[in-house]
């Protein structure tokens, strides 16, 4: 148990690494029982590690077994060695003095799913040390930062130049580049959060563009057409019914918006009969990659044969090597997740759009 001035704010539980039975998910759920039995245990928590003395994961109270992840950066400079224990980097990393309290004063956000309690969400390693950063640029840019240790660590750097930022009241931040399924939307509130309460930047005016924006009927439309028009709330309505995997509502036929920026993690399988390409293929076949209880991942149904496109697609994210630098990949071994996904398309794609088609024509 950690305590910070008598607050009981972090608990790690432990299992004996020489004990093949004793796993982190053994620690997980015996952190299960501590929640059922000493519920009081918890009424300060803000985080929960689980180790087995190698391995290390941290949660929220809130969070189920999927959302347990590792801490992957000490400083944020670089990913640790993969050598090291997990465990040592987790408490590097995380329980640093500075760090700890910078997690838990800006970095926890609660979300209300709707008919249910509320759920506690945690940044993870990338989403901290990059929002820390772009604060510290924020503050550059104005010419408003006179000790940018004081949001940055200098090691924690997250840039597409060779060099750290640019020069103080240039007025160019810079951008955070996300690929899909990684927090955007909880990095900009954490970002908000951090700089709302800045007190440099003096209460702040925050600007959300979205290209959500849709039109879909007004009160001159027909009235047979009435009852199918979805304004804000009926379509938030739908929305988390869809999210409700006990729902009956089981399949939606989309065009656009819920392509992109809406996630229900426990959709599996997308059938795919509308031509995309590039980053509008990558952000809709990752609506059914979300990480959702023991879903093994998200089936994706071409019945177009988008094999190429995809191939284009993954071959550019792998070339950016998520840093926003153009890499040559003859140079970098690609990740196994990403080659996987090629020797799919490779062998799979083609023949599936085939009997795609085929299944088209048969229904007419």
């Amino acid at each position: 148990m950690l305590f910070i001035n008598g607050l009981p704010l972090a608990l790690i539980e432990l299992k004996n690494a020489a004990d093949e039975d004793a796993t982190i998910w053994s620690a997980f759920q015996q952190l299960q029982t501590y929640k059922a039995e000493l519920p009081t245990l918890f009424a300060f928590n803000a985080a929960l590690v689980v180790s087995d003395g190698v391995q290390a994961r941290i949660g929220t109270l809130t969070a189920g077994r999927e959302w347990f992840k590792p801490w992957r950066t000490i400083s944020g400079e670089s990913l640790a060695d993969p050598h090291l224990p997990e465990l040592q980097v987790m408490i590097k990393g995380v329980f640093d003095k500075r760090r700890l309290l910078d997690l838990v004063r800006h970095f926890i956000v609660f979300e209300d799913v709707g008919g249910g309690p509320l759920v506690k969400k945690m940044a993870g390693y990338h989403q901290f040390h990059a929002v820390n950063v772009a604060v510290a640029e924020t503050l550059r840019a104005p010419q408003l930062q006179q000790e940018a240790d004081r949001v940055a660590e200098l090691g924690g750097r997250y840039e597409a130049g060779q060099r750290r930022g640019g020069q103080p009241g240039d007025r160019r931040i810079g951008v955070v580049w996300h690929t899909q399924a990684s927090g955007k939307s909880l990095t900009m509130a954490f970002y908000a959060g951090r700089v709302i309460r800045e007190p440099r930047m003096a209460n702040p005016t925050i600007v959300v563009l979205t290209d959500r924006v849709v039109m879909t009927g007004s009160a001159a439309d027909p009235v047979d057409w009435q009852p199918h028009i979805r304004n804000k709330a009926r379509r938030e309505a739908l929305a988390n019914r869809f999210r409700d995997a006990n729902d009956p509502f089981t399949m939606v036929l989309v065009r656009d918006m819920w392509l992109t920026g809406f996630d229900a993690p426990s959709l599996h399988t997308m059938y795919v009969d509308k031509p995309m390409r590039g980053h509008g293929l990558m952000q809709a076949i990752a609506r059914v990659n979300r990480v959702f209880r023991d879903k093994p991942g998200g089936l994706v149904v071409d019945y177009l044969g988008l094999s190429h496109e995809l191939k284009q697609a993954l071959t550019t994210y792998t070339e950016s090597g998520g840093t926003g630098r153009k890499r040559s990949i003859r140079k970098r071994q690609s990740p196994s997740c990403w080659k996987s996904m090629r020797c799919a398309v490779d062998s799979s794609t083609a023949s599936t759009a085939r009997s795609g088609r085929r299944a088209l024509r048969r229904n007419g």
